[in-house]
């Protein structure tokens, strides 16, 4: 009786370690399937408490949308070069965060903005990683000569 005891505890430490070790390793696979992005990813809950400080330049991209998944690695990369600028790049699915969609009018996808806490503006210019940033640099010249008075 006493060796039956043992062995069903010795085969459910089994299955605890499996399991554990199981986890562990599917959390591993899940973070490697996204690496670490300099691209803030935002939504209703969070987008208030985030946008309130700083510049943002945000991304309104819908998942199923061909076009935003095209962009998205470039958009990662104007993200990663701006990263220390001043301006934060962010993303924010508008498909599934309706809220924030709706109260920014959000249209057609993507859609670009810039939020300046209560200040929004639209960019119209191409998908490009250089006009990204050229209009990001731009945005922040042009915000730094009005604090300073220079216009």
């Amino acid at each position: 009786r006493t060796s039956m005891c043992c062995r069903k505890k010795n085969r459910m430490r089994s299955l605890i370690l499996l399991a554990a070790i199981t986890l562990a390793s599917l959390a591993v696979v899940g973070s490697a399937q996204k690496p670490p992005s300099d691209v803030v990813e935002l939504d209703d809950d969070n987008f208030d408490r985030l946008t309130q400080e700083g510049v943002w330049f945000i991304n309104f991209y819908a998942p199923w949308c061909g076009h935003c998944k095209r962009i998205m690695p470039v958009w990662e990369k104007a993200g990663t070069e701006m990263q220390n600028s001043g301006i934060k790049f962010a993303r924010i699915d508008a498909d599934a965060e309706t809220e924030t969609t709706e109260r920014f009018k959000i249209q057609a996808y993507p859609t670009f903005k810039i939020v300046d806490k209560k200040k929004v503006v639209d960019y119209r210019g191409d998908h490009q990683l250089d006009s990204f940033i050229r209009f990001a640099k731009e945005y922040l010249e042009s915000r730094n000569k009005q604090e300073s008075g220079g216009g």
